[in-house]
């Protein structure tokens, strides 16, 4: 099990992440005016480099512009872009494009929102262009998939780690709180 954390505001919260036994740190880079703790380039880059030997990265972006998100990888260095955008904001051709305009040290993790069954569907396609897929709950009215702490059908889930297989790794969000984090 993997234990990723968002969102890392300074290099010091980083470091207690890292201390407190997280894998994955992430943290929100760029500045859009959308989410809590979004960083600047220059402070999401002393998270990146606090980081390397310690612990994977996260970078969460909120754009859906392909060249933006290129201008951040660039400037900020992570292990993993999340994109927390909605899947029809940026589609698999967009992170087909992204795909080839980063180096492959950089993961892309794409954020699919798991609603009724045609998630599984999305999910699919997502895994052939994106390493990891964060499975999450879109609540209407806030900015892209995930951060909610609603819970999602975990059985739909289960059906999307049964059928991406080996394509891409799958992270399971929606809802996380202490009590359920000792449930099966």
């Amino acid at each position: 099990m993997i234990v990723q954390i968002y969102a890392a505001t300074s290099v010091a919260d980083a470091l207690k992440m890292v201390e407190l036994g997280v894998d994955q740190v992430g943290f929100v880079a760029g500045d859009y005016g959308e989410v809590f703790g979004e960083l600047t380039f220059t402070q999401a880059r002393a998270i990146t480099d606090a980081l390397k030997g310690q612990a994977t990265s996260s970078a969460l972006t909120m754009s859906t512009d392909v060249a933006e998100i290129e201008r951040m990888a660039e400037a900020v260095q992570p292990d993993i872009i999340h994109i927390s955008s909605d899947t029809e904001a940026v589609g698999v051709e967009a992170m087909r494009d992204l795909r080839r305009r980063l180096p492959e040290t950089i993961a892309l993790m794409k954020a699919i929102h798991v609603g009724g069954p045609e998630s599984i569907d999305t999910a699919l396609e997502f895994a052939a262009v994106a390493e990891i897929l964060l499975l999450d709950t879109k609540v209407t009215g806030m900015p892209g998939v995930g951060a909610t702490g609603v819970t999602h059908d975990w059985n739909i889930s289960r059906e999307i780690v049964a059928q991406v297989g080996q394509q891409a790794r799958v992270i399971l969000a929606g809802g996380w709180s202490r009590p359920m984090s000792a449930q099966p």
